[in-house]
């Protein structure tokens, strides 16, 4: 029987990694704005993800295999910068579940973040071999390949077009549109 409790946690927590799958490309383009809120209230933050962190580990030691917890844990690792770590708990969860593609791009975001561009559009591609219309996933994979060394702008374009194509109107297209234009210039 799932706990109503952590599955209600893992719920909100998968919600969010769908907006932050987002974030590499968006991040680039909001400038400064917040940066002035540190002290106390990331503390507290740090203070709530490590009674979190410690919540779940605790957890995980009756039931290692669960993949809501280790999703959950690979989640707070990832909103905490733990990347690494991250990417540990989300190659669990893989083995146990290789067609989340919620977490493969959450791997593939994680990858990124650590300078690791080529694992990262590994791990986009094999989210899209099973979701290939996953918007957040091809907009991460034109990021990856703007970023690789060399960078590949035509493949970024291709996949900025292809979330363009099949959400025209969407704020998602609208944030290709911009990637497009920023590196067609």
């Amino acid at each position: 029987m799932v706990n109503p409790i952590i599955a209600g946690a893992v719920t909100i927590t998968m919600v969010l990694a769908l907006v932050i799958t987002i974030l590499p490309g968006f991040a680039n383009n909001t400038g400064n704005s917040g940066s002035s809120q540190t002290g106390a209230s990331s503390q507290a933050i740090d203070s709530s993800a490590q009674q979190r962190i410690t919540a779940l580990e605790t957890a995980l030691k009756d039931n290692p295999k669960d993949v809501a917890t280790l999703t959950e844990l690979g989640n707070t690792y990832f909103d905490t910068g733990q990347y690494g770590k991250a990417i540990d708990e989300y190659s669990q969860v893989l083995e146990q579940t290789p067609n989340n593609t919620d977490v493969r791009t959450d791997m593939g975001i994680s990858y990124y973040y650590l300078g690791m561009v080529n694992q990262a559009i590994t791990e986009y591609k094999k989210a899209l071999d099973v979701e290939p219309n996953k918007v957040q996933t091809l907009y991460n994979l034109g990021i990856a390949y703007a970023d690789s060394s060399p960078p590949d702008i035509e493949a970024a374009v291709a996949q900025w077009q292809k979330v363009i194509q099949l959400y025209p109107g969407s704020s998602d297209a609208q944030k290709a549109q911009e990637m497009i234009d920023k590196y067609k210039k």
